[in-house]
């Protein structure tokens, strides 16, 4: 699922849309800001369908996640031309720069004790050595722990989310 990790609430379409008359959704894209689109299209996933790779699945449900959480054939036309304008970037493992920084609720605190204003460069350098070493994708905070530059972030296991 996709949360805001400052705020703890879900990334949502449903945050965004704009209703018409009767109850029916605005689909005009041209009346949502940009901010507003990449919402539309980057909105909640609560993992349908079993995800194949790191487990083992059975050969007819190998697919399921990705017929109905990444194919998503229900969409809407206003959530499929938002997904025009927002593309879902490539994993770190795969060429791209993206990775999940939340693995645990240590990863929340630890990121939220992070200024805004130094988030990006601290994610740029988390990618980096993620790729450079070929690590596995352990959470921010297990990259706060190992890095000098940022141990002062680092949230101790037996700190908990309250």
């Amino acid at each position: 699922m996709i949360v805001n990790i400052d705020q703890g609430h879900f990334v949502s379409q449903w945050n965004v849309y704009r209703f018409a008359g009767q109850g029916m959704i605005d689909t005009d894209p041209s009346h949502y800001s940009s901010d507003q689109l990449r919402q539309i299209a980057d909105t909640e996933s609560f993992n349908y369908g079993i995800p194949y790779g790191e487990y083992y699945v059975l050969g007819k449900y190998q697919h399921t996640h990705q017929r109905l959480d990444i194919r998503q054939p229900t969409d809407s036309q206003l959530r499929r031309d938002a997904k025009k304008y927002w593309q879902a970037p490539r994993d770190y493992d795969d060429g791209g720069n993206y990775v999940d920084l939340i693995k645990n609720a240590q990863d929340v605190l630890a990121w939220r004790g992070v200024p805004e204003i130094q988030r990006i460069k601290i994610y740029v350098d988390y990618v980096t050595s993620l790729k450079a070493h070929h690590y596995k994708n352990k959470g921010i905070n297990h990259f706060f722990a190992k890095t000098k530059e940022y141990q002062q972030f680092y949230v101790p296991w037996w700190r908990r989310l309250l």
